[in-house]
């Protein structure tokens, strides 16, 4: 009797991610929008089973405020500028970057 040995298919837009057989799926493969499944692969030395997919739904992440140029200290009644940059986790190569006005 062999050991049984379990791994992870994963599906992102219905289409296998390669490489990825753990039962934990690394941060920015797939976000909102995307369609991700997953299913379980059970194999001894001449079995293998296939679960059925589970599909995931990813909820939308919520915008970044990052503030540039902005010095620690700040006193009561001191000038201040800095640029307010927006970003959304879900769209990495989006940022929107605001002028002060």
């Amino acid at each position: 009797m062999d050991q049984l040995e379990v791994s992870f298919r994963w599906y992102l837009n219905g289409q296998v991610i390669e490489g990825q057989t753990t039962n934990t799926l690394p941060a920015g493969i797939a976000v909102f929008g995307d369609t991700l499944e997953v299913a379980m692969v059970v194999s001894d030395s001449a079995n293998i089973v296939v679960s059925p997919t589970l599909s995931l739904e990813l909820q939308d992440s919520p915008a970044q405020l990052a503030l540039e140029g902005l010095d620690g200290t700040i006193a009561a009644g001191q000038t201040v500028s800095f640029t307010p940059v927006i970003s959304d986790p879900d769209k990495p190569n989006d940022t929107l970057v605001t002028q002060l006005i």
